[in-house]
């Protein structure tokens, strides 16, 4: 992994009921955010005894272009616009740089 190159925890509690509504706003920005050149992947993971619970794992390449070019794009907006009314509390994001890794990354299991 290039020095530059970090990883994205995004802890997301939704309001009951607002799960559905959250999700498709999130994909979307996920779906239009892979032609980003800077972009690497992301893995969405959901709480199976908590179906409002969202964590995002996302990697880009870099931070400085994330925090001020991809934050801002303009595809971001509806979904930014979305949170206070579709969150219980405000999403916790966590920047961090791999240290070592092994193994095989969980698949989406297509629960939804």
């Amino acid at each position: 992994m290039e020095q530059d190159e970090f990883a994205l925890v995004v802890d997301v509690k939704t309001k009951p009921g607002s799960e559905r509504e959250y999700e498709s706003l999130m994909l979307e920005v996920v779906e239009r955010q892979t032609a980003e050149p800077t972009y690497i992947g992301t893995t969405v993971h959901r709480d199976p005894d908590d179906p409002t619970h969202f964590v995002l794992y996302e990697a880009w390449r870099d931070r400085e272009d994330f925090e001020t070019v991809q934050m801002k794009r303009s595809y971001r907006r509806k979904y930014e616009e979305s949170l206070d009314r579709l969150l219980e509390r405000p999403r916790a994001m966590t920047f961090i740089v791999p240290t070592w890794s092994q193994g095989r990354l969980p698949k989406a299991s297509g629960l939804a």
